[in-house]
C-alpha cells in the first residue's frame, strides 16, 4: 500500500520526476518488483527537441508515439537507457485535452 500511495500523491501533485519507485520505508527496504515495473517519467513542454539532444548525446530511442490527445498533440518516448542506468527513461509531452476515461475507480 505504502507503494500505491506514494507514487499516486507523486502524480497527484502534477511533479514532472517521480524518483525512487519501489523503495519503501525511506528507503529501508525495497520492493524488487517495483522497481523493475516502475521507470522514470519526465514531462517536457517540446518532446521533439528534447529527443534531438537524447541522440546527439548518444542515447537511442526505443519506442515512440504520438496523436494520443483529442486535438491530435501529445508524444512519448522511451529511451534505451537500461545499460546506462539500470532503467528505462519515458519522455512525456501532454496533450492539452485528454479523453475521460471510460470508468474510475472507486
Amino acid at each position: 500500500m505504502e507503494y500505491v500511495g506514494s507514487t499516486l500523491m507523486g502524480l497527484l501533485s502534477g511533479c514532472n520526476l517521480l524518483h525512487d519507485v519501489g523503495y519503501l520505508e525511506p528507503g529501508l527496504a525495497a520492493s524488487a518488483e517495483s522497481i523493475t515495473f516502475g521507470n522514470e517519467v519526465v514531462v517536457v513542454d517540446d518532446l521533439e527537441a528534447v529527443v534531438a539532444e537524447v541522440k546527439a548525446a548518444g542515447l537511442a530511442v526505443a519506442m515512440d508515439g504520438s496523436d494520443y490527445g483529442l486535438d491530435g498533440d501529445g508524444a512519448y518516448a522511451y529511451l534505451d537507457t537500461v545499460d546506462a542506468i539500470g532503467t528505462t527513461i519515458e519522455l512525456i509531452e501532454l496533450p492539452k485535452r485528454r479523453a475521460q476515461p471510460e470508468k474510475t475507480y472507486p
